[in-house]
């Protein structure tokens, strides 16, 4: 293929030198991890061919396309020298603090991504440019792959191009291909061993797809042209579950500019291409950032997943404008808007994503109480002009923002459509218990009604978990005046397998302990089995 470069006399200079000198700048290149841009080789006759970062090159076509503006013809790129083996490894790569580093695949293989060794501060991410994702200039832009924390596979955002639809699976670095990763809170390394290696080497797959089950929301930034045709050219993903921090850390993936259109997420000072927070609560804001714009028209497609249930609704923000578009929490939401000769119009921080309460039930309830009863706390409502409602579902919150279903309960389907209904909650925790029901219609709409709390004191002693059914890979095990000491906990299948055991010191407080499990288990019942320090044991069911 032809090599360009800018460098004085390209042509010329220690023979063969390059191929044409241009002032574009050079069309192969190497990354520079200082500066998170590329620079081009000094000249090609002193300059090896192997490159342990990789090279970033633009390929017309064979040596007969030496013009600008010539069509592309399809040329083959090979290379020689000295294979790795498990006595002769590949170099480490060393990545500096909160950096991006290349790398290119060392082997004559593809190299599976979950195989490679790195040490703590490298993020489960990896990203690699995609010539087939559009952008307004044609030359492809960056996927990232993020580790699902529950398949332990890598999911691609945006998407399309080379790499299936947002959400699909790739665990694969081809053969000949280079990737980047970033570090986190400290320097880290990257190691290659023969057990790296994976069968097949095909550039460009149809990776396997799967359902998407996390809670997220997906952002995907189209052009869209005069005839109507749409390009996607970035994305990002929020990815939503309380066990992760709000502050940026290594389960984000931060943003690689591309040559074209930029879609990220600001938080702070840094910008992210995936961004792992919290649950939403009310009045929580997704920044987006958009760089790179261009006078021309736009789609936003924002795919909700698994979000819906607590309480609030989004709102997709142009503050240009002065438009909010309401979101499905459930489904997908498309917004057409136009990049116009206006710096308001044209601004990056043109829209956000807001989280607001949603509706309450006004006019269906007559009263929702709760109150305690010993070491039970019983929750009441009373329904006037019930009509076409299928269940309600009790939910319960300890801080009263993040609730999850107690239990669902069958309407009754009352002639005179007026109806009472009663719940006991046997697992108070200590503190305020806060409490709400949701109505779930045939027309599949939800409403919620407001909040009650009651306040459980005393000096009762109990154990239980909370939430039930357990989720994100984290049980919480609650301490309600039990003695100080030494807990043995044992987690046991229907079968008596004991799938994980640990001890516990526990202080003598209202605490709760968090015990991390294998989120890949089945779902179903499961035994907590927890001995206390004199040795009385105490069986929980726990619900995946």
């Amino acid at each position: 293929t032809m090599l360009t470069s800018d460098v004085p006399n390209a042509k010329s200079q220690l023979t063969p030198g390059f191929d044409e000198q241009t002032n574009a700048g050079p069309s192969i290149k190497v990354f520079n991890s200082v500066s998170n841009g590329y620079d081009g080789p000094p000249n090609t006759d002193a300059t090896p061919i192997y490159n342990q970062k990789g090279y970033f090159i633009l390929v017309r076509g064979d040596r007969s396309v030496n013009a600008y503006n010539q069509d592309p013809v399809a040329t083959v790129l090979r290379t020689k020298g000295t294979l790795f083996t498990p006595a002769n490894l590949p170099p480490q790569t060393n990545v500096a603090v909160n950096s991006f580093e290349s790398i290119g695949n060392p082997y004559a293989s593809a190299i599976d991504f979950r195989n490679i060794t790195r040490s703590p501060n490298v993020s489960d991410v990896f990203q690699v440019w995609d010539p087939r994702l559009g952008s307004s200039l044609n030359l492809g832009a960056f996927q990232t792959f993020i580790r699902n924390t529950t398949s332990g596979d890598y999911e691609v955002t945006p998407g399309k191009g080379s790499y299936g639809p947002s959400g699909s699976v790739n665990n694969f670095i081809q053969s000949g291909q280079a990737f980047l990763v970033q570090t986190s809170g400290g320097s880290g390394t990257v190691d290659f061993t023969e057990s790296a290696k994976a069968g097949g080497s095909t550039l460009f797959t149809t990776p396997q797809t799967k359902p998407n089950i996390e809670t997220s929301i997906r952002t995907n930034l189209y052009i869209v042209s005069a005839d109507g045709r749409q390009e996607l050219v970035d994305g990002i993903l929020n990815s939503f579950s309380n066990d992760y921090s709000n502050e940026v850390d290594r389960m984000d993936a931060r943003k690689l500019l591309n040559s074209g259109e930029n879609l990220s997420v600001r938080v702070a000072a840094s910008l992210l291409s995936v961004e792992r927070r919290k649950i939403p609560i009310r009045e929580d804001t997704v920044f987006i950032q958009l760089s790179a714009r261009q006078g021309r028209s736009y789609k936003f497609e924002v795919i909700s997943n698994n979000i819906n249930g607590n309480g609030l609704q989004a709102f997709l923000e142009d503050r240009y404008l002065g438009t909010k578009t309401p979101l499905s929490l459930t489904d997908t939401t498309f917004a057409d808007f136009k990049i116009e000769n206006s710096a308001g119009s044209a601004a990056g921080d043109r829209f956000q994503i807001v989280f607001t309460p949603g509706s309450t039930l006004a006019l269906s309830f007559i009263a929702l109480k709760a109150f305690r009863e010993r070491n039970v706390i019983k929750v009441k409502w009373q329904v006037e002009a019930e009509k076409d409602i299928i269940s309600y579902n009790v939910e319960k919150s300890i801080d009263g923002i993040h609730f999850t279903t107690l239990s669902v309960v069958s309407a009754s389907g009352g002639q005179s459509g007026n109806a009472s209904y009663n719940l006991d909650d046997d697992r108070p925790v200590p503190g305020y218990n806060h409490y709400r029901i949701r109505e779930n219609n045939f027309a599949g709409n939800n409403s919620w009604t407001s909040i009650v709390k009651v306040l459980m004191e005393g000096s009762w002693r109990q154990l239980s978990v909370y939430p039930n059914p357990v989720n994100h890979g984290m049980i919480h095990l609650q301490f309600q005046n039990e003695p100080e000491g030494q807990y043995q906990v044992k987690l046991i299948s229907k079968s008596g397998a004991v799938l994980l055991s640990r001890q516990l010191q526990h202080q003598a407080a209202n605490t709760v302990e968090q015990i991390r499990y294998n989120s890949a288990l089945s779902h179903g019942i499961y035994q907590l089995e927890v001995t206390k320090p004199d040795g009385e044991k105490e069986h929980l069911n726990v619900m995946f």
